[in-house]
C-alpha cells in the first residue's frame, strides 16, 4: 500500500519526523505541544494492520525512544487477524468510522433517479480525464483543497499543507482523475492504486461548478471503471456540518461498508497520566491532544 511508504509520509510533514521501526511503515514522531515529550502516529489516512510480532518489537523500540503513546489508523479490510494478540500487547482497537466500499465481487449499488439525472448533467458538461501529468494539477488540487478546508471542520491530522499535493504528484501509484471542461477543472479525485485495490485520498469539488455535477462525473467513473481492478475504498463520512451530505453522496456508489480501526498504545503510562490529568474521559486518543469543543476529532 502506497500509504505505507516513507516517500508518502514525507508528504505529511505536519505528522512529525518519519521514523522507521520494525513496523512495515514509518511513523511520524511529533512534539507534544507545551511539553518536552513526544509521541508517534502512523500515516494518514491509514496503513495495513501490522502483525503482532512486528507490532511488539516496534512498541519496544518506541519506548526506548522515550515516546508517550502510539496511534495507528488501520486500513479497512486489512485485519488485524488476531485482535487478542493486540490486546495482549496493551494495544486497544476502536472502530473509528465506517468507510464506503465499491466491491466488484458484489452486485453493484442501485443507482437511483436523482443520481442518474445528475450523471446525465455531468456528462453534458464535463470530460473525465485520467491525468498523465499529475504535477501540472498540483496547484489546482491545493486550491480546491483550500476551499474545502474553509468549509469543513478538519483536524490537525487531516489538515494537510499545500506542499502535500506537489509531493503526491511525484509518487508512482498515485492517480489524479479530473472532471474537465478544457482548462477548467470542476472536480478531482486523488487516489492510491495498485493491482489489488484503490484507496481514495482526496475528493475535491469546485463549489463554483457544483450545479453541473462534476463530483458525479469523477465518482461515476471511479465506481464504474476503477472497480474493475478490485475494491475501491471511498473513505468515510467526514466530521462537520457537511459530513452527512458527503456520506450520502459516497453511499450512492458503495455496495458495502468496512470499519476503519484505531489502534492505540500508551507507551509511558506515568507520563501519559500526568499529561491527561483533569482532561476527563472523552474517548479521544491521546487524551492530551483532544481538540477544543469547536473542533472535530480525527
Amino acid at each position: 500500500m502506497l500509504f505505507a511508504l516513507r516517500d508518502y509520509l514525507d508528504s505529511l510533514p505536519h505528522l512529525g519526523r518519519p521514523t522507521g521501526t520494525t513496523l512495515p511503515f514509518p511513523v511520524g514522531v511529533r512534539d507534544i505541544p507545551g511539553t518536552t515529550h513526544r509521541d508517534a502516529i502512523g500515516p494518514w489516512p491509514y496503513v495495513p494492520a501490522p502483525s503482532p510480532h512486528d507490532l511488539a518489537a516496534a512498541l519496544e523500540e518506541l519506548r526506548r525512544l522515550g515516546l508517550v503513546s502510539l496511534t495507528l489508523m488501520l486500513a479497512p479490510d486489512t485485519g488485524p487477524e488476531d485482535a487478542g494478540a493486540y490486546a495482549q500487547l496493551g494495544v486497544a482497537l476502536l472502530p473509528l468510522k465506517d468507510h464506503f466500499v465499491v466491491d466488484p465481487d458484489l452486485p453493484a449499488a442501485e443507482i437511483g433517479p436523482r443520481t442518474r439525472r445528475n450523471l446525465a448533467i455531468a456528462a453534458r458538461n464535463w470530460d473525465v480525464v485520467e491525468e498523465v501529468a499529475p504535477a501540472e494539477l498540483a496547484a489546482t488540487a491545493a486550491r480546491l483543497y483550500a476551499g474545502l478546508a474553509d468549509r469543513r471542520i478538519l483536524s490537525d491530522i487531516t489538515r494537510v499543507p499545500p506542499s502535500h499535493f506537489t509531493d503526491l504528484a511525484r509518487l508512482p501509484g498515485i492517480a489524479f482523475l479530473s472532471a474537465r471542461r478544457g482548462p477548467v477543472v470542476g472536480a478531482m479525485v486523488i487516489a492510491a492504486r495498485d493491482e489489488r485495490r484503490t484507496d481514495l485520498l482526496h475528493l475535491l469539488i469546485d463549489q463554483a461548478h457544483i450545479a453541473t455535477c462534476p463530483g458525479y462525473a469523477v465518482l461515476g467513473h471511479v465506481a464504474r471503471d476503477w472497480a474493475r481492478r478490485g475494491p475501491v475504498y471511498l473513505g468515510g463520512m467526514p466530521d462537520g456540518p457537511d459530513g452527512p451530505g458527503v456520506g450520502r453522496f459516497k453511499a450512492r456508489w458503495a455496495n458495502r461498508t468496512s470499519p476503519l480501526l484505531l489502534a492505540t498504545a500508551i507507551l509511558d503510562p506515568k507520563t501519559y497520566a500526568t499529561l491527561t490529568a483533569g482532561s476527563g474521559d472523552s474517548g479521544y486518543f491521546p487524551a492530551y491532544r483532544r481538540p477544543q469543543a469547536k473542533e472535530a476529532a480525527p
